[in-house]
């Protein structure tokens, strides 16, 4: 039994339905710490300066940056986070929990570093169940939505499906579960991309049952729905992997999964919801985390390195794939990274222990550039947001417009007097 064949009787798929409601906003937001002048504002981004000069394009100056909403008391546990570029702004998310209240928190961050109040959505959770997966976002068109999961409080794990809008406004949930699933897992960042048809997603989760081992299944979602015409898939068959990624361009479909004793990734063309995924490359195993981007007829993979990532880029060649000159970037202890992509440009993004680097590499257009044309690194803080606690491992990134957007969770657990995490807005002008 998979989750998309889900016994309508076992739960409620609206939003204020059996246990996934939106709850009254939360009065506190994160404000702005540092301003650059210079920084551009609004949809358009770049706009002009008054005095002192503007820095070069694309430097990764900090224009902004802030903190994320206190947690609801002490030892809250996090999860998370994700971002997204919409066309209003960037969309961020991400999971809190005390006692047995589990919460969703969503907020739109513009151009000009206003964050927005967030909005909270009570997920149903129990005490005894604290999800430690991720939590994952993705925008096409005019909608977004997030996703993460479940965890079994009598009723089954499952999944949450949060629409919603560019300018910030979610829309009606669902929370389908799955009485027959104990635990259903996804991938920090990458469970969830835009899929062939508009306004539908893939989603790649790992699931497991009362007896065997995990398995990871692929699905399409129309909106917050399950696309019936559509099968469940099993990308990487019945192979028991740590996690899968998903990401998708308008030419490229793409999974990852570590697989024994390499870190697998399998393409296909984007064009219809079949799968064809006898086209593959592989790396070394990856664990805990790898990043994974698509663009046009591109992908880029990020693994953990004794120092710094591995960066293994490759084209989709209508049917075949080339690999293309792997990349050593950085050269700290990376605990958490994620890749974002904008016009000519591939951003490697890295949670240090205390700190952030930002890695900017060219040629994202045609062939990658052998070494960052910009790398930034910030340690103990980003602005007058304190890493001092910062662990590295929960970190995420988007591009859009003039700016590169990060988002972090401070640590796995909230309430402390170090921030719950924090967020910037990194220049990247033409």
């Amino acid at each position: 039994m998979r989750l998309d064949h889900v016994d309508d009787g076992l739960l409620s798929r609206a939003c204020l339905g059996a246990g996934l409601a939106l709850t009254s906003l939360l009065a506190a937001c994160g404000g702005s710490t540092t301003n650059d002048p210079a920084g551009g504002s609004g949809g358009g981004g770049g706009g002009g300066g008054s005095g002192g000069g503007v820095p070069p394009a694309c430097a990764l100056e900090v224009e902004v940056a802030g903190e994320l909403p206190p947690s609801v008391g002490f030892d809250t546990q996090l999860s998370g986070p994700a971002i997204v570029a919409t066309s209003d702004g960037f969309m961020l998310g991400y999971r809190d929990q005390a006692g047995d209240s589990l919460r969703a928190v969503l907020a739109l961050l513009k151009d000009d570093g206003d964050l927005s109040p967030p909005q909270v959505f009570d997920l149903g959770g129990c005490a005894g169940q604290v999800p430690s997966d991720g939590v994952s976002m993705s925008f096409a068109g005019s909608s977004g939505m997030l996703t993460a999961s479940l965890p079994d409080c009598g009723q089954g794990a499952g999944a949450v499906f949060i629409p919603f809008e560019s300018n910030g406004q979610t829309e009606q949930a669902s929370g389908p579960r799955n009485k027959a699933f104990k635990n259903l897992w996804m991938a920090q960042g990458g469970s969830i991309a835009p899929a062939a048809g508009a306004g539908e997603w893939e989603l790649i989760y790992r699931v497991q049952q009362d007896a065997g081992s995990p398995w990871v299944e692929r699905v399409v979602l129309q909106g917050p729905t399950f696309k019936v015409s559509v099968p469940t898939n099993k990308p990487f068959g019945d192979t028991e992997v740590p996690y899968a990624l998903v990401a998708t361009s308008p030419q490229v479909r793409a999974f990852l999964a570590p697989v024994q004793g390499a870190t697998v990734v399998k393409l296909d063309d984007r064009s219809s919801d079949t799968l064809d995924l006898d086209v593959t490359f592989s790396l070394p195993r990856a664990e805990p985390w790898a990043a994974l981007v698509a663009w046009k007829d591109k992908v880029a993979v990020a693994i953990p390195d004794a120092a710094g990532v591995t960066l293994q880029p490759a084209v989709w060649t209508g049917g075949a794939v080339k690999t293309l000159a792997s990349l050593q970037v950085g050269k700290e202890v990376v605990q958490g990274g994620a890749l974002a992509v904008l016009r000519d440009h591939l951003f490697v993004v890295q949670g240090l222990s205390a700190g952030i680097a930002v890695h900017r590499i060219d040629g994202a257009g045609g062939s990658l550039a052998q070494e960052p044309a910009v790398s930034r690194d910030w340690v103990g803080a980003l602005g007058d947001v304190s890493l001092t606690d910062f662990d590295g491992a929960r970190i995420a990134a988007a591009a859009a417009r003039n700016r590169v957007a990060m988002t972090w969770l401070t640590t796995a657990t909230g309430g402390s007097a170090a921030p719950v995490g924090g967020w910037a807005l990194l220049r990247c002008a033409e």
